[in-house]
């Protein structure tokens, strides 16, 4: 079963090259998100077809466009299967925000919480969900701006702040947790 938002994601995406029948266009022509799960889409429809050309040598651009939309499920498959490890990524970031902050067993716990969540195991299952990657990006800057108040260092700043732009990009939401990082320097210094 595919759903709408995943049918969405991939059909933007794909209409921004076309399968390499066209120039990519990375214009996505839509303004109903944040671009970057089209990004990603976009990126493992173009994984997909550098795998197709090199375990097909000699087969063109057109050659792969007709394969793909006779196979969508191959398609799908593969941006469900990034999805996943976007999702076991979050489990692991869990814990270590959860170690840095509380300990061991309040990380161990926390991941735990995630890893067994239905609706996170389901969101995981997803292509390119916003939801998910703005919780992947959250936790990255989250551990970042812990580390800015224990050390503050500039990589760390750097790291937060890729971390916001990144979950902004994938939801509006996270671009709360600027004023976070802000504090986090005035607090370092």
């Amino acid at each position: 079963m595919v759903e709408e938002t995943d049918r969405a994601t991939m059909g933007i995406a794909w209409s921004m090259w076309q399968g390499g029948t066209r120039p990519i266009d990375f214009n996505p022509h839509t303004g109903g998100w944040p671009g970057l799960s089209v990004y990603l889409a976009l990126g493992i429809q173009l994984l997909s077809g550098a795998w197709f050309a090199a375990t097909h040598p000699g087969a063109g651009a057109a050659a792969f466009a007709r394969y793909a939309e006779a196979h969508w499920d191959s398609l799908f498959l593969a941006a469900r299967c990034a999805g996943v490890l976007v999702g076991v990524a979050t489990v692991a970031l869990t814990f270590q925000l959860g170690l840095a902050l509380l300990g061991a067993g309040a990380g161990l716990a926390a991941a735990l919480f995630l890893a067994l969540n239905p609706l996170h195991i389901q969101t995981s299952q997803h292509v390119s969900d916003p939801n998910l990657l703005a919780l992947l990006f959250t936790l990255v800057a989250a551990l970042a701006i812990v580390r800015v108040v224990e050390r503050g260092s500039l990589r760390d700043s750097v790291t937060a702040g890729a971390g916001i732009g990144l979950a902004a990009a994938s939801k509006y939401a996270p671009i709360v947790l600027l004023p976070l990082l802000l504090f986090a320097h005035a607090g370092a210094e």
